[in-house]
């Protein structure tokens, strides 16, 4: 604001000059185009974590002495909410949605071959088998340990 003001009273003492008021109004662009480059803190109304404060030092939670029957249900993380989501459209046989929310739940993590499955058997039931071969596919390649049922409904679609 200070340098607007200097300016202001150099295009005054030029006595109007149009040099003095084209480089008075490039100035001036120049520092509101600067002032709004400027940062301000973010500060957010929820933490990023339920329960913590940003930079706090925090205890551990002290141990529940209710019984896990008796337990709040934790919230589903994204993932298995994209899961739980397309399944239940493969239910209602809405092929559609199911893609479309396992497709979601892969942009957060390509590597879930249960989203893979879910695309593939979809796929198979629109009667696009090709598709559906190559998204078992896929799922074949994230496929972790333990993971026998899967694998086998995998290779199922991947090699018909």
């Amino acid at each position: 604001m200070n340098a607007v003001l200097k300016t202001i009273a150099l295009l005054k003492a030029s006595g109007g000059n149009p040099r003095s008021v084209i480089a008075f109004i490039i100035i001036l662009g120049s520092v509101l185009g600067l002032h709004g480059c400027g940062t301000v803190p973010v500060v957010s109304e929820s933490p990023s974590v339920p329960g913590e404060v940003q930079g706090a030092q925090t205890a551990p939670a002290p141990q529940s002495q209710t019984s896990p029957a008796t337990a709040a249900p934790t919230t589903l993380t994204a993932q298995a909410q994209f899961i739980k989501t397309a399944k239940a459209a493969q239910q209602a046989q809405d092929w559609s949605g199911a893609i479309e929310q396992a497709e979601r739940g892969l942009r957060i993590d390509r590597r879930q071959p249960q989203l893979y499955l879910i695309l593939a058997q979809s796929y198979w039931q629109l009667g696009k088998s090709a598709l559906a071969s190559q998204f078992a596919r896929q799922g074949l390649r994230y496929l972790g340990q333990g993971s026998e049922v899967l694998q086998q409904q995998l290779e199922q679609l991947a090699y018909p």
